[in-house]
């Protein structure tokens, strides 16, 4: 287990047993199949009922919640951290079989929460059989006809007035998730550290001060999607001292409104030239057949090595930061990008 996961699992261990003595573990006759119900620590400072004003709305959670069912992608994290596990999660894919990252799964306890596709949409009635006391949808895309429908089924916390969808920053999404589950004082205690993790990963990792960074994600056809500013994997590694390539920002300045990306054709691939270029693929055969590309080994970036292939645990852990993954990401993540600035990369 590396430096820095070591330290927040040590944390974390502190943090519940100073902070949430008396977590109460409602079993509730669940099956294996079903999750048992979790609350939140009964000695939390925070007050209930719990108001916290939403982009459609204010939710007001009347007591500690039991059932709470995570829609934000990466919101699960946040609860396992504040000793919260949730009954249902978003469903991040097949690489994470137990619906959260290796970074939140021991925080499990063997518990399985049931996975919700929200490929085409979210499905309501399968939330309203869950009998949730609390929704938790900060990191997501919810909308206004979401969020009525869901507010019928249980107090609904989404992002917050002003914000877009999923760009919520990882503190602010702490803070928000915390106060919701009365634990505001243990949300702010793990936004702490995390942030203490990425002071001590600048200290350590001099060589990415200052230095460029391209990142996209390969589309179909001949296109790939590049990133906008305020996307949350990019401010990652801004935070941890990198610059976005004056390339990207170039291109994100053609993006609609309300988009998450701009596409890219890839003959204009030689405009992202940076000193490291990250990209993300859901299989090896994918990433090969994009580091095929003639276009692509004319990069520059290319050339020197400065090519850094994400597969998809590492895209969740920097692309959707939390409290849980920041640290993950900075010991399993930022030696990738260490490798493609020494010019150590895949060129195939």
């Amino acid at each position: 287990m590396a430096p820095s996961f070591r330290r927040l699992l040590r944390t974390l261990t502190t943090v519940l047993a100073v902070l949430g003595a008396g977590v109460l573990l409602a079993a509730c006759g669940a099956s294996d199949d079903e999750p048992s119900a979790s609350t939140a620590a009964s000695g939390a400072s925070g007050a209930f009922p719990a108001r916290i004003e939403g982009a459609f709305g204010t939710a007001t959670v009347p007591a500690a919640p039991k059932r709470v069912v995570a829609l934000g992608w990466s919101d699960q994290d946040v609860l396992l951290g504040l000793g919260v596990k949730p009954v249902a999660v978003y469903d991040i894919g097949p690489d994470f079989p137990t619906g959260v990252g290796p970074w939140a799964s021991d925080l499990l306890d063997g518990q399985k929460p049931q996975k919700l596709s929200l490929a085409d949409g979210i499905p309501f009635e399968k939330v309203a059989a869950l009998r949730p006391d609390l929704i938790v949808a900060v990191q997501s895309g919810v909308t206004a006809d979401d969020y009525a429908k869901l507010a019928k089924i249980a107090p609904t916390v989404t992002y917050a007035k002003g914000r877009a969808p999923y760009v919520t920053p990882w503190p602010e999404q702490a803070e928000i998730i915390g106060e919701a589950v009365g634990q505001p004082e243990k949300a702010a205690q793990l936004v702490q550290t995390t942030k203490d993790a990425l002071a001590q990963a600048r200290k350590d990792h001099p060589d990415l001060q200052g230095r460029t960074f391209t990142y996209m994600a390969r589309r179909q056809g001949d296109q790939v999607g590049l990133y906008l500013p305020d996307d949350l994997r990019l401010k990652f590694l801004e935070d941890l001292g990198m610059k976005l390539s004056p390339g990207q920002r170039a291109a994100a300045r053609s993006a609609p409104k309300g988009a998450y990306f701009v596409d890219v054709s890839y003959e204009r691939l030689g405009a992202l030239d940076a000193d490291v270029l990250v990209a993300w693929f859901t299989s090896e055969s994918e990433r090969k057949a994009f580091s095929a590309r003639p276009v692509f080994r004319a990069m520059d970036v290319a050339k020197r090595g400065g090519f850094v292939p994400l597969d998809l645990i590492q895209a969740q852990a920097q692309g959707a930061p939390t409290v849980l993954s920041i640290p993950w990401a900075i010991d399993n993540v930022v030696p990738l990008v260490e490798r493609g600035l020494a010019g150590k990369g895949p060129r195939s």
